[in-house]
């Protein structure tokens, strides 16, 4: 599914007639992968499958928003797979757009051992504004259709012949509040 629909991306375009609606289609999943990549969320609700190399003071999970950790499983000192139990760990915060959630070892604990392996550890969650676009953020809904208009028009890597510049509040202004940057 989707967040922008097809008949949304075509009313953007002015594109009354259906000979090109696959290759809008593709354009629209094209736009919407890149434009979660990029920001580092999760629009419509979706498995993530995260890696880290170890446990540490906490964990910061690379994608917003989560809704829920469905697991997290770790190889020991013995390369044993072991899975931590639900109350071994808090995740904070769940549901929130606007930071990122961490992981941290649950009051009066701490994290386990693990081998010395990249990617000792494995975290499964759920992430996404929700099952349907009604809450994703409005200014990446129409960040969507204009990156799949842009690429509907320029199919092409290169233009030549002609001199292009942004629009003034553009494509860029719409997205850089939702990017996640990290250091």
């Amino acid at each position: 599914m989707s967040v922008v629909q097809l008949a949304d991306v075509k009313a953007q375009l002015n594109v009354t007639f259906i000979d090109d609606d696959v290759l809008i289609q593709s354009k629209i999943d094209a736009a919407e992968a890149y434009l979660e990549q990029f920001t580092g969320r999760a629009f419509l609700t979706q498995t993530r499958t995260v890696y880290f190399d170890g446990f540490c003071r906490r964990l910061e999970l690379p994608v917003m928003p989560v809704q829920s950790i469905t697991s997290i499983t770790y190889l020991d000192q013995n390369w044993t797979e072991q899975t931590l139990g639900a109350g071994s760990y808090v995740a904070v915060p769940l549901n929130s757009g606007d930071n990122p959630t961490y992981l941290y070892p649950a009051s009066g604990t701490c994290w386990p051992c693990t081998a010395p392996a990249k990617s000792a550890v494995t975290v499964t969650l759920q992430a996404g504004y929700s099952d349907d676009a009604t809450n994703v953020p409005l200014p990446l809904f129409e960040a969507i259709k204009q990156l799949v208009a842009h690429l509907y028009e320029n199919r092409e890597a290169v233009l030549i012949g002609s001199t292009a510049g942004d629009l003034p509040f553009g494509f860029a202004d719409l997205i850089t509040q939702y990017r996640t940057w990290s250091f």
